[in-house]
């Protein structure tokens, strides 16, 4: 019996050795001492072990050199106290930590470490089992890739007000060893500040070495952004600080998942995708605040497209700029609780939504905009600045607001359809400028409506047409001609007018006027009623021609109608001289697809229809070429073939 109660006393004994054979040893050093000076301990430390608790919490800046290769039990700096850890001279050092009672690496609120050493490398490990919880301010620095590693997944927990920062090379977890062991809580923060540091994730996809959760905060301090940062990744706050000018590029092979976006005042950011045959989804969940620059570097190779796709209120804010070129393949506004527009953006690519967007004061300027079937516009004082598109359907679908304006304000336009029999897309833009066809432009509206649509079938379109007291003319003033001006119709198939626009009601108190019984779309203006119209080599062609004798006053291409499109489009081009012609379209490498045109033509307006069948969806580009005696002229527009 005394030799079975031995036997479980001396097992007990050995398996709570890390609870009862514990010392803490308490830093007394001073300002600066030797790791290993006993009498720096308090009790003195002349024989260090696996399991001695060293704390720190004298509450003044302690530096501790020479720190050897060495395993402890807990590490503990508390009392606002601030360490700074050197390591000694010779081979990489590790400072390895086996664990106890409760958290065995503890940093605590207003207490801070430096880990610091140019050479040899030197890290914190944190042994199976043991835990670390970092509420202070921690720091690795040196010419070395000093470095936190653990163990176990989630045994280091950054918490709320804790703040790491990287002024060293390397990884600081490593590009080794366990995945997700560190955890970014709500409120914490990593700051990447060395020219030479490698990505915090630290493993190649789909691993990780940390997980950013809801509410923490990566930010980048330098310009040499880490490598391999957002193919794959997750962050819940992305943040460009300390007027860093970072041109990012990597080859992308996945999406990158962002929950807040801040770039902060004079930072740029730019970013580019490598990798051509992918595009890459760039999808923001939360807030942008953008008071610096961010842009997607325009290159037709660079394949990558924005996606707000949060599903809580999402807010764009910020006095910087955000740059979306034409080489974008869109924008797409896909939240359903809303994004809301609190500074100007101007987008060249096509912005898609398919969400909720409210424009409360704010300007969307863009070529193209598409509002789907479930995708909402809602406004105060904000519009939208280029072409938006609106899906009609036959029934109650078939009457909608186009929040349309230019520069110099809101002109909007409320499209109502009679006997609608098929369901598709129309687009409305508004031009601040006196339509080129009218003669007599001293007396014309310097405003112009353009409707069209992708064979849309209807028996009549009823037509409300908002103007602004600015839009008046030198001879056709406000107060004297309002109540007698009249509507002109430009068929855009073949450029003739369509007479009579029928005007059904004046509001001429709210600036805005009602035409009835439209059969065709086209463009739409205001001239005084006195003006005199000449029809002078108005000639109407056959319907299936493309060509007409209205001479125009400059070569244009216009944006191609409906776009995106499938199968089929249109692409409308003036002349106005002869010319030789040439209209082709090219993929987004370059390469020539299709040749629509190729001779001579007289000065004129021209549609040629381009059907995309045997071509893939994805963005394309159209090419007009001309030359006569006089003068050459070349454009290139996108276009966007959705299948």
């Amino acid at each position: 019996m005394k030799k079975i109660l031995l036997y479980i006393l001396t097992v007990f004994l050995v398996s709570s050795s890390l609870t009862f054979g514990q010392t803490v040893y308490t830093w007394i050093g001073g300002s600066s001492g030797n790791w290993h000076s006993p009498s720096n301990w308090s009790p003195m430390r002349t024989n260090g072990q696996v399991t001695d608790i060293i704390l720190f919490n004298c509450g003044t800046q302690v530096t501790v050199n020479s720190i050897p290769q060495q395993t402890i039990g807990q590490l503990i700096i508390n009392g606002n106290t601030n360490v700074i850890l050197i390591a000694s001279s010779g081979q990489p050092k590790t400072l390895s930590v086996n664990g106890g009672n409760g958290d065995d690496f503890l940093l605590e609120s207003g207490s801070s470490l430096q880990v610091f050493s140019d050479d040899p490398r030197f890290g914190i490990y944190l042994n199976a089992g043991a835990t670390a919880s970092i509420n202070g301010t921690i720091t690795f620095r040196g010419n070395s890739e000093n470095y936190l590693n653990a163990h176990d997944a989630n045994s280091v927990i950054f918490n709320t007000g804790s703040v790491l920062t990287q002024l060293c090379p390397g990884s600081i977890f490593t590009s080794s060893g366990t995945p997700g062991i560190a955890i970014f809580k709500n409120g914490s923060k990593f700051i990447s500040n060395n020219s030479s540091a490698l990505s915090p994730f630290g493993l190649d996809l789909p691993l990780s070495k940390i997980v950013f959760e809801e509410g923490s905060i990566y930010s980048q301090q330098n310009s040499m952004m880490p490598e391999n940062m957002f193919s794959g990744r997750t962050f819940a706050c992305l943040e460009f600080d300390l007027n860093v000018n970072v041109q990012y590029s990597e080859y992308m092979t996945s999406d990158v998942a962002i929950d807040e976006f801040i770039v902060k005042y004079g930072c740029i950011f730019t970013m580019n995708n490598t990798n051509s045959a992918y595009t890459e989804s760039v999808n923001i969940k939360g807030d942008i605040n953008i008071d610096g620059s961010f842009s997607i570097l325009n290159s037709s190779n660079n394949r990558i497209k924005l996606i707000l796709n949060g599903q809580a209120p999402q807010h764009i804010t910020g006095s910087g700029t955000i740059g979306l070129p034409v080489n974008v393949p869109e924008l797409r506004i896909e939240n359903p609780a809303g994004i809301t527009l609190e500074k100007d953006i101007v987008s060249l690519c096509p912005v898609i939504i398919t969400g909720k967007l409210n424009l409360t004061n704010n300007k969307l300027t863009s070529g193209t905009v598409i509002q789907t079937q479930t995708g909402i516009i809602t406004r105060n004082n904000g519009y939208i600045i280029g072409r938006l598109c609106k899906y009609f359907q036959p029934g109650s679908a078939s009457s909608s607001l186009f929040e349309i304006g230019t520069q110099n304000g809101y002109s909007p336009v409320t499209l109502t359809f009679e006997k609608l029999q098929n369901p598709g897309y129309v687009s409305v833009s508004a031009a601040q400028t006196v339509h080129p066809l009218i003669q007599n432009q001293a007396e014309a509206m310097k405003r112009y409506w353009t409707i069209s649509g992708d064979s849309l079938t209807f028996s009549s379109l009823t037509a409300e047409l908002n103007y602004r007291s600015c839009d008046f003319n030198t001879n056709f003033t406000e107060p004297l001609d309002e109540g007698n001006m009249v509507v002109k119709q430009f068929k855009r198939s073949n450029s003739i007018v369509q007479e009579p626009v029928n005007i059904s009601s004046r509001d001429t108190a709210a600036n805005k006027i009602q035409v009835s019984d439209i059969r065709y779309f086209g463009d739409f203006t205001i001239v005084k009623s006195s003006s005199v119209f000449t029809y002078e080599n108005l000639i109407m062609h056959n319907n299936s021609s493309s060509e007409n004798s209205v001479k125009p006053n400059k070569f244009n291409l216009s944006q191609n109608y409906p776009n995106p499109f499938n199968p089929s489009t249109k692409i409308e081009y003036s002349l106005p001289l002869q010319s030789e012609v040439e209209l082709k379209v090219y993929d987004i490498n370059g390469k020539e697809v299709r040749a629509l045109v190729n001779k001579v033509q007289e000065a004129g307006f021209y549609t040629v229809d381009f059907n995309s069948e045997n071509l893939s969806s994805g963005v394309y580009f159209y090419k007009l070429t001309t030359s006569n005696s006089y003068n050459s002229f070349t454009t290139t527009k996108k276009m966007v073939i959705a299948k």
